[in-house]
This record gives C-alpha cells, sequence and structure tokens, in this order.
C-alpha cells in the first residue's frame, strides 16, 4: 500500500529541491552586488529595495516587515546613511522617530540592482522555454498571492505569529 503525499508536503519537497539551486544560482543575482567599488551586504540591499517601493519608513517599520533585529538595523542604516544612499526625516513634533528615504544615489543604487537583476536572470534562463518560463512565473504569482492573503489575514508574517 502506498501512501501519497499530501498537496503541503508536496511543496515542501518541491521547495526543499529548490533551495539548494536558489542558494547557489539565484541568491547571488538578489543579494552579492558591486556599486561604484564596493559589494553590498543582504541586509544592505533588502533595505534600498524596500524603501524604493515605499518611498520612505520607520526604523520600526522596516525592522518588522524584514525581520531584522533593531541593533543590527541600525548598523545597516549608519552604513547607508555614511554611504550617502539613505537620508534621514526628522517627523515634526516627534523628536523620538523618523523616517529613511533613498537619496539620489541611493535611487541610482536600486536602479543597478534592479537592471543587474534583469540581466543576470536573462542570462540564467536563457536556454528555458518561454512555456516554461511562463509556468513559473505562474507558480510564484500563485505562492506570493497565497502568502499575501495569509498576511492580511494574520497582519503580517507567520512567523510574527
Amino acid at each position: 500500500m502506498t501512501v501519497e503525499a499530501c498537496p503541503p508536503d508536496l511543496l515542501d519537497h518541491s521547495i526543499g529541491a529548490f533551495m539548494r539551486y536558489f542558494q547557489v544560482h539565484i541568491n547571488p543575482i538578489l543579494h552579492r552586488v558591486e556599486f561604484e567599488g564596493r559589494t553590498y551586504s543582504d541586509y544592505e540591499i533588502v533595505v534600498c529595495m524596500a524603501l524604493n517601493l515605499e518611498g520612505t519608513m520607520r526604523p520600526m517599520d522596516l525592522s518588522r516587515d524584514l525581520s531584522l533585529i533593531k541593533g543590527s538595523l541600525t548598523s545597516v542604516l549608519r552604513r547607508l546613511r555614511d554611504l550617502d544612499l539613505i537620508r534621514r526625516l526628522d517627523i515634526p513634533g516627534n523628536e523620538r522617530s523618523y523616517r529613511v528615504a533613498l537619496t539620489n544615489r541611493g535611487e541610482r543604487f536600486v536602479r543597478h540592482l534592479m537592471e543587474y537583476r534583469l540581466r543576470m536572470f536573462r542570462q540564467l534562463f536563457a536556454d528555458m522555454t518561454p512555456e516554461d518560463i511562463a509556468a513559473t512565473a505562474r507558480g510564484f504569482d500563485l505562492i506570493s498571492a497565497y502568502l499575501k492573503r495569509v498576511e492580511e489575514k494574520h497582519a503580517g508574517p507567520i512567523s510574527q505569529i
């Protein structure tokens, strides 16, 4: 008698197998890039990308949304500010809180990241058929939509529940 795997078990197996290839082929494209003679860390990249999507953010929101420990985030924000990639925006009437935003140089950095990522993905998947690329994109879109609904239902990532 064979036991069929339930759908979440199938996802577990597929995602587990995918992670080896993700770490070797995709993660470097997303999280290891050089810009104007400096290599940037994962956290520096994700903070800049988040600010590009949101415009401005409070550090506490960045910490929550990116699951970054406050102390680590403080160091990242300080480095990004020193590199002139972000700037601090004081909130009138609230001396303890502030927002951060990309500078012009930060916007150039994000454009560089996006152009690099697109170029590298085009190279990596050049031999994949258009139909397989479309099917893969639909799969990622389905997972993203489902996880968005989960976050909305639980008011945040499952790791915070």
